[in-house]
């Protein structure tokens, strides 16, 4: 009796193991593979200049919201100002994304392994196409939309 509780613990917890492992290296691995100048160096740059003392709109311009640029800065202040660093941040991010959207469709009524399946080919497909940072914005909105059609007819 004992050993088949184990063992139904051990179903429960591998697949989020294996998808928190999968996420967070497939984007660690493409975030060392190119740069985007126009999105990567202002957040990149906007983490460094919080954590040298600046304010996001008085002291510099943004594009996007502070809350990155302080996230940023509390990852640089923590591990050091680097692209490793960068790259980590955005990795544990894609993280929790991935968990969440797990239990999203777990929540939908999805079996366990179909929300593992379907989200496992969600990042592969997304993050490992060359045309991503091309396309990207429209892309994501278009497919996070059929993935949640899909999810909810079943």
């Amino acid at each position: 009796m004992q050993q088949k509780k184990l063992i139904q613990n051990y179903k429960n917890f591998l697949p989020l193991l294996l998808l928190g492992i999968f996420s967070f290296l497939i984007n660690y691995h493409y975030g060392f593979i190119g740069i985007m100048p126009l999105d990567n160096t202002v957040l990149y740059n906007g983490g460094y200049r919080v954590l040298n003392g600046y304010i996001p709109f008085s002291d510099y311009w943004l594009v996007t919201g502070p809350l990155l640029d302080y996230l940023n800065a509390f990852f640089f202040y923590l591990m050091g100002v680097s692209w490793k660093t960068f790259i980590i941040h955005s990795s544990i991010f894609n993280l929790l994304f991935s968990f969440a959207n797990y239990f999203l469709f777990l929540k939908l009524g999805q079996s366990a392994k179909y929300s593992f399946f379907l989200f496992d080919i969600n990042c592969f497909i997304i993050l490992s196409n060359r045309w991503y940072a091309i396309c990207r914005p429209s892309f994501n909105i278009f497919y996070d939309i059929s993935i949640l059609l899909v999810c909810i007819r079943r």
